[in-house]
C-alpha cells in the first residue's frame, strides 16, 4: 500500500508540475487532515460534505480564492462547515495549495 501511495504521488507530481515531495507532502496532509471528511476521492466520507467531483467552484474559481475560503473555513447552507485550515492551524499558504493542487488532481482520474 504504502508502494501505491508513493508510486500514485510521484504521477501526481508530473501530472500538477509540483515537486514531488510537494506532491507526497501535500498527499500526506490531505490523508491526515482531509480524508476524513472528503474521503480518500474527493467524494464525501459524510452527508453533508460536497462531492469535489461534481463541484464545478474546484476547477472554474480561482486557485486564490479557494485557498482563502480554506484558510477561514467554509459554510455551506445544508452542509457541513469546513473549520479554517481543514482544523489544522499549523499549515502555511503553500500547503493548502498544494494540498488544493492535489485534490484536483485526485477529482480528474
Amino acid at each position: 500500500m504504502k508502494v501505491l501511495a508513493t508510486f500514485i504521488a510521484v504521477y501526481l507530481a508530473a501530472l500538477s508540475g509540483l515537486p514531488v515531495a510537494l506532491a507526497k507532502d501535500a498527499e500526506q496532509i490531505y490523508l491526515s487532515t482531509c480524508i476524513v471528511c472528503h474521503g480518500d476521492d474527493g467524494t464525501g466520507n459524510m452527508p453533508g460534505v460536497l462531492d469535489m467531483a461534481d463541484s464545478e467552484t474546484l476547477f472554474t474559481d480561482s486557485e486564490q480564492n479557494i485557498v482563502a475560503r480554506m484558510k477561514s473555513g467554509i459554510q455551506r447552507p445544508g452542509g457541513i462547515a469546513m473549520p479554517p485550515r481543514g482544523g489544522d492551524p499549523t499549515l502555511t499558504d503553500r500547503q493548502l495549495l498544494d494540498v488544493l493542487r492535489y485534490l484536483k488532481q485526485v477529482v480528474k482520474q
